[in-house]
Formats: structure tokens, C-alpha cells, sequence
């Protein structure tokens, strides 16, 4: 399949159009427990990510200061050209095979695979490439907001 392309972003991007309108609407009145089914999840397109990717934010609101989670859909065999976020993020693994390696060229020999269950830091402004494996993947993904992703100029993704 040829590559998708999409526009590099030269500065970071909150994420506030493409991830807020996947909220899953649970609130906490600060007396209760929030508990969220997967049937909630309400997946929408990210223009801020490559194409095929879909999110939703479980927790908060990834436009704004403060704690949110979102996970992430991606689609199988896709390579996400490097990159960076503004914060430090927390990301582990839910479904499928996620690869990351940090640097600012695309190299699949460093490429580490991360299985479900797998987890990793990566620290904010460092720069990350990653891949899908054969499968879709579906990452979970834990920060401080605002979020935003930098993708370096001339670089694309896709499969």
C-alpha cells in the first residue's frame, strides 16, 4: 500500500478537536467511583496523528492543564515518524505490539517491541519514532495536559 501523508506540524498542537470529542462522559462527584465499559469509549479520528489512528480519552481533558488519559487505535504495520510531546508521558501497551525507539531518524534496528502489558516513560521533548507489528495496536496513554504532538518537518507516516 503506498504511504499516507500527511502535514508535519511545525510547533506543537493541543489535541483539543481530535481528542476531547471521544470523551467518555464519566464524571466523579468526588464521593463515588468512576468505572468506564470498553462499549463507552467513544474512538474518533485524530487530525493531529497520522491517518487510521483513532482515540479516546478515558480521563480528563487533554486540551487543558492538568491529569488526562487517552488510549490510542492504531492501525496494524503503520511507522510513526519521530516526533515529540511537550510533557512527560506514561504509555503502556493494551492490545497488540507497539515498537518505540527514541531518536530523530526513523531506524527499525533500534525499535524495541513492547507486547500487552508493556510499558514505558518517555520524557518531554525527546524525540520517539515508533511502529505497529502486524496487528492494531492500542496504546494507553497518561500525562499531564496540555498535550501536543511535534512531528519533525519532511517526515510522513504510513504503511
Amino acid at each position: 500500500m503506498a504511504n499516507r501523508y500527511y502535514r508535519p506540524m511545525a510547533t506543537v498542537v493541543a489535541c483539543a478537536v481530535g481528542l476531547t470529542m471521544g470523551i467518555a462522559r464519566a464524571e466523579s462527584n468526588g464521593n463515588a467511583a468512576v468505572q468506564i465499559a470498553p462499549s463507552d469509549l467513544v474512538w474518533t479520528d485524530n487530525p493531529n496523528l497520522p491517518p487510521g489512528v483513532k482515540t479516546t480519552v478515558v480521563w480528563g481533558d487533554p486540551s487543558q492543564p492538568g491529569l488526562f488519559i487517552f488510549r490510542a487505535k492504531w492501525p496494524p504495520k503503520l511507522r510513526v515518524p519521530p516526533h515529540s510531546h511537550p510533557g512527560q508521558e506514561y504509555v503502556t501497551v493494551i492490545s497488540g505490539t507497539w515498537k518505540t525507539a527514541s531518536g530523530d531518524i526513523f531506524d527499525d534496528s533500534k525499535l524495541q517491541a513492547l507486547p500487552p502489558g508493556g510499558f514505558y516513560m518517555l520524557p518531554a521533548n525527546v524525540k520517539q519514532f515508533s511502529a505497529t507489528g502486524d496487528e492494531e495496536t492500542i496504546i494507553e496513554v497518561t500525562a499531564m495536559g496540555p498535550w501536543g504532538v511535534h512531528f519533525e518537518s519532511g517526515h510522513s507516516a504510513g504503511k
